[in-house]
């Protein structure tokens, strides 16, 4: 498929991926509209597949999908008693990711065949209890209720939701069996949610459980790090690789949102003081991500996120602004938007 430069991720004139970089460190040249089948595994692997059916579905416009997805999302103050962040579409894409026997998403893995994911799973109830919100479906309802039924009774006794698998990223490698700062923030974020719809507190009490292994250090077991040695500033890894540091921008930021929405149902957990830190460290790692008027996807591999990426960043910024106003947020939200609109088109 020629030769691409995985330095520039772009599109071509239908709208579709020139380039995508993929998760063995390859890149592949994807045009006219053929990028369906190439990206849908890799969607699954991260568990973003909702993000990706919304640029799917935009292919062949002139317009890059990911700006008409970032234009589509309502600019309001993030609630957690509210929407989820991003959009609200379902991720099961049968074959990638389809409803297994508990009636929650399980995941295909090249060589490996479907597994259990943490992440597919929260972001499946997050999915239904936006859509929830809206509609007001008892059909919806129950899918948000029942991933958060299924949060509860998988999660281990040290609070972790683990991966039972092997796998490969961008910046390195886990072994299983593996826990994600991403799973234990966006599982808070479910099941925050759903202890308000259902004032059962289970649910609360499984998300309070879920905030130890943040708090813990990576060397520890747990999943936080401090940022380039400064422990004033956590850290909080969606990969915790123990050989060197990943530092995933999407996985740190979706995390800060779960501690958030925990702190607000459960304001003497130490969530709260974690989330502000948080923050403080966002905003001294933020200028290390950019890259012209890109972002890169982490730190280890220093590979520029796909459009994709670039929008969910530019997504979660946003939120993050919204619940207090940062003017380095602001920058880099407006500086990382501005790439998207001026792809080519």
């Amino acid at each position: 498929m020629g030769n691409p430069d995985p330095q520039h991720d772009g599109l071509n004139r239908t709208g579709c991926f020139l380039v995508v970089t993929t998760f063995d460190n390859k890149s592949e040249e994807v045009c006219d509209c053929a990028y369906r089948q190439l990206l849908r595994p890799y969607a699954a692997r991260l568990a973003v597949a909702a993000v990706l059916a919304f640029l799917l579905a935009a292919c062949g416009s002139s317009v890059s999908p990911a700006s008409r997805m970032l234009a589509s999302l309502p600019r309001v103050r993030y609630e957690p008693a509210g929407p989820y962040v991003g959009p609200d579409a379902t991720n099961i894409d049968p074959p990638e990711i389809k409803l297994g026997p508990a009636g929650v998403p399980i995941v295909q893995y090249p060589g490996i065949g479907y597994q259990q994911n943490p992440v597919t799973v929260a972001q499946y109830g997050l999915g239904a209890y936006s859509r929830f919100l809206h509609n007001r479906a008892p059909a919806d309802r129950d899918i948000a209720v029942r991933a958060a039924d299924w949060l509860v009774s998988h999660q281990q006794p040290d609070g972790r939701w683990l991966y039972r698998f092997n796998f490969k990223f961008p910046g390195g490698s886990m072994v299983a069996p593996w826990a994600s700062a991403l799973a234990q923030g966006q599982a808070m974020s479910l099941l925050e949610r759903v202890y308000r719809l259902t004032d059962q507190r289970r649910y609360r009490n499984a998300a309070v459980k879920a905030l130890a292994p943040l708090e813990r250090p990576v060397s520890s077991g747990g999943l936080q790090r401090c940022f380039r040695g400064d422990c004033r500033l956590p850290f909080l890894e969606e990969y915790p690789t123990t050989s060197h540091p990943s530092y995933v921008l999407n996985g740190f930021m979706f995390t800060l949102l779960g501690v958030y929405d925990l702190a607000s149902v459960a304001p003497l957990s130490g969530a709260r003081g974690l989330y502000v830190a948080g923050r403080h460290t966002l905003t001294a790692a933020l200028p290390s991500y950019g890259r012209g008027g890109v972002a890169t996807y982490d730190l280890a591999s220093k590979l520029i996120a796909s459009q994709g990426y670039q929008a969910i960043h530019v997504y979660l910024l946003r939120a993050l602004n919204s619940l207090q106003p940062e003017a380095e947020y602001r920058y880099y939200a407006n500086r990382w938007q501005a790439d998207l609109s001026h792809a080519p088109g």
